[in-house]
């Protein structure tokens, strides 16, 4: 008889639904009951699903201060019940707040759904609500028997966000952080165009040359600073602010005096102009852009993860400060990004942790509570 009840929730889906940004930022979760798929439960279900996690959508930081959900793709390969198609797409929040509790699995997860939802609804996602994941996927799957594949209805399209009222209002702060750059860049060129001239004969056309290294400088400017607020502050609410405020402020700054001295310099008019509004764009463009190569080696993220799991199994035991000081510090380079990115030690925890990044916006996290028992997460990469 196979038995019922509760599917205990595995250890990997309990940490990511208690910590934010780091293995050592728990936060609380609070449940009256945890609702997850069993096979007595399945059976009066109305939607019975399962396949892996697909692709992730995480908010970049201009995105994040109108719209922080994540759209995670749920891809169906086996129905028992309902008409489902083949992808699923759920939204949530990357960060949450106090007693949340929500839940990201690792692409290529399996998972099995069972709800009282029709067609292409979006399940619940959570640690007290959810779907069955990993390896507590995989007994019920089996218990279930042979399925069907996937309807091949069309996914309901998603409406546009500017044809929502609410999600309009809510992007008021994004476009404000674009717009005011480009109005800045207007205002200096008409500075330029009507202020007195003081030296008409300084008047010298910048060359085409001169202004694509300009713009290359602006461009690396930001992204070292990028680099290295990323690098000085901690992941928390003064990093948020620095990454999504800064570029449009630096972009405004640029399109002003960019502006400004165009039309003093022998590109005045509309020439002058557009060179203030490829400025701006410009440095929005370096400010608001992931950092990360856009085109990642295959097997990026397993390659890495194999490096990290080797370097923890090098983690010295017992630990002195030391010794877990020079352990963090020869942690290896990761495969994403081409190896330009790091794989980040975590210090002053009782337990050694390693975090690197997937190249598309997500965060995978390796705990090793004792030797044998690593725990893998998957999180938001603060932009």
């Amino acid at each position: 008889m196979l038995r019922t009840g509760l599917v205990s929730v595995s250890v990997s889906v309990a940490v990511a639904g208690g910590l934010l940004l780091a293995p050592a930022a728990a936060r609380a979760c609070s449940c009256l009951a945890l609702r997850h798929p069993t096979v007595e439960g399945c059976q009066f279900a109305s939607r019975v699903f399962a396949g892996t996690v697909g692709a992730y959508d995480w908010p970049t930081a201009l995105r994040a201060t109108a719209d922080d959900s994540v759209t995670i793709e749920l891809v169906v390969d086996t129905v028992w019940r309902g008409a489902v198609p083949a992808k699923v797409i759920v939204q949530t929040h990357p960060l949450g707040g106090p007693g949340s509790c929500a839940v990201y699995p690792a692409p290529g997860e399996p998972f099995l759904v069972c709800d009282s939802e029709e067609g292409d609804a979006a399940p619940s996602l959570g640690f007290c609500a959810g779907p069955a994941l990993g390896d507590d996927a995989a007994p019920l799957i089996a218990a279930l028997g042979p399925g069907a594949a996937p309807s091949e209805a069309p996914p309901r399209p998603r409406r546009p966000w500017w044809t929502d009222p609410k999600q309009l209002k809510e992007s008021t702060h994004a476009l404000l952080l674009l717009a005011l750059p480009f109005a800045a860049a207007l205002l200096g060129a008409g500075l330029g165009a009507i202020l007195p001239w003081r030296r008409p004969g300084a008047q010298v056309r910048p060359s085409r040359r001169r202004i694509v290294v300009m713009l290359l400088a602006a461009a690396l400017l930001v992204i070292g600073a990028r680099l290295a607020l990323h690098r000085q502050l901690p992941p928390d609410r003064l990093l948020f602010d620095c990454v999504t405020l800064g570029p449009s402020a630096l972009a405004g700054l640029v399109g002003l005096v960019v502006g400004f001295r165009a039309q003093r310099r022998g590109a005045r008019g509309v020439r002058g102009l557009a060179l203030a509004l490829v400025a701006v764009a410009v440095v929005l463009t370096a400010g608001y852009a992931r950092l990360h190569v856009p085109v990642q080696p295959a097997d990026a993220v397993a390659c890495t993860e194999a490096r990290a799991r080797d370097h923890l199994d090098a983690y010295p035991r017992p630990s002195s400060r030391d010794a877990a000081l020079e352990w963090a510090r020869s942690a290896p380079r990761a495969c994403t990004d081409w190896g330009l990115a790091p794989i980040k030690a975590e210090e002053g925890s009782t337990s050694p942790a390693l975090a690197f990044t997937d190249g598309r916006g997500g965060m995978y996290w390796l705990y090793a509570r004792s030797p044998s028992d690593i725990v893998r997460t998957y999180l938001w990469e603060l932009p």
